[in-house]
């Protein structure tokens, strides 16, 4: 832990802080050993899909709202954010209180039950949890600037994207949470991409995140995927407020219809719009 040794000495002298003499693959391994306990997350994600598809052309997706992990494999969390996907927007929200998940789609309430919570569990168990190393996604990591993110002097860290790395693990995630087969197909077909990374001084921890990379649908999944042949990933993750106190509750108002409702209704929207 020489790299965090360091780069807390360095944050607690004051005044600018100066790019550390350890190599920047050793300050990674540090971050990714101390993962963030709380906080609050923001995330960004744009998308430039391909094809001969209703859904080809831009998709963005933007969230944020506190954090917990904790023991157990499903951490607690309360995202809320919107999306635009093929000209159409999409707002709502997803709570999870560590034993159970809640979600909100245009004001209307889901829970997802005990069943699949524990197979969610069961799952992301077999993944390690919601953690990624981001050290293992870096290749031939080099120090680049250094910038205050959410308030935090921050050392970035950048390099080639590991895409087998990476793409396992998102592919491994998606699956365990349900997430739609586009998102496997984005995974398996990711092609050679960058990676950046910001570390704190003050706790060496990785405070944003940020990949890019092309992808190529594999032809046995186009038909999963509706038509989207390829495309570009452009993905950031920010976590501001490290440490905070955070309260997670269910949705206030009760009536929760089941998930199943939502997974039909979803089902229905894409029938229509021919997805």
């Amino acid at each position: 832990m020489a790299a965090a040794a360091i780069l807390a000495a360095i944050a607690g002298c004051g005044g600018e802080p100066d790019t550390p003499d350890e190599p920047p693959a050793e300050l990674l391994r540090a971050a990714t050993a101390n993962p963030v306990e709380s906080g609050e997350a923001e995330l960004e994600l744009a998308l430039e899909l391909d094809g001969d598809s209703l859904l080809a052309g831009p998709a963005d997706v933007i969230a944020d709202g506190p954090f917990e992990r904790g023991e157990a494999a499903l951490p607690r969390f309360a995202i809320e954010g919107d999306a635009e996907v093929a000209g159409f927007g999409i707002e709502g929200a997803v709570i999870s209180t560590g034993d159970d998940v809640f979600v909100d789609f245009f004001g209307e309430l889901y829970r997802v039950g005990p069943e699949r919570i524990a197979e969610i569990e069961r799952r992301l168990g077999g993944t390690g949890g919601l953690g990624i190393d981001v050290a293992g996604w870096i290749a031939d990591p080099t120090y680049g600037e250094i910038e205050a993110v959410a308030g935090a002097d921050a050392q970035e860290v950048q390099g080639a994207l590991r895409t087998e790395a990476a793409a396992g693990e998102l592919a491994a995630l998606g699956e365990a949470v349900g997430a739609p087969l586009l998102v496997a197909a984005i995974a398996e077909g990711a092609g050679e991409g960058t990676a950046e990374a910001w570390v704190a001084f003050e706790d060496t921890t990785v405070r944003r995140l940020r990949v890019r990379f092309p992808f190529v649908v594999p032809p046995a999944l186009l038909a999963a995927t509706r038509g989207v042949s390829g495309g570009t990933v452009d993905l950031e993750v920010e976590v501001s407020d490290v440490g905070a106190e955070v309260e997670i509750e269910p949705p206030r108002g009760g009536g929760f219809q089941p998930i199943e409702s939502l997974i039909e209704e979803l089902r229905g929207l894409a029938r229509l719009g021919g997805l």
